[in-house]
């Protein structure tokens, strides 16, 4: 009878002792899958911020470029306003020049 005991305590410490070592290589497992996890969330997260700062840089440089073009529409209605302005006395000049040599033409024929 106390041979069985004996030999059923023995039999419960060793199931004990396989379910605590099973347990601890689960442990073991879950501990290095959590690790695993962790480090993919900490690079996608790294991911994540660097690509936030480059959202914030292309638009900055976006803003900008879109600075520049206005300039360059402004500069380039300007200019073509002062190009009508120019091409209009032009016009004006020729006509005046044009005017004043007939005149001069009536005067020489008048002088003669």
């Amino acid at each position: 009878l106390v041979k069985e005991q004996i030999g059923k305590s023995k039999a419960d410490v060793e199931r004990e002792q396989r379910k605590k070592e099973r347990l601890e290589k689960e442990i073991k497992e879950v501990k290095a899958n959590l690790e695993k996890k962790t480090e993919e969330t900490r690079a996608k997260q790294e991911a994540i911020a660097k690509g936030q700062e480059e959202l914030a840089r292309l638009e900055i440089k976006l803003k900008e470029a879109e600075q520049h073009v206005q300039r360059a529409h402004k500069d380039n209605d300007q200019l073509t306003q002062k190009t009508q302005k120019l091409q209009q006395d032009l016009e004006e000049q020729i006509s005046t020049n044009t005017q004043l040599l007939a005149e001069n033409a009536q005067r020489q024929i008048e002088l003669k």
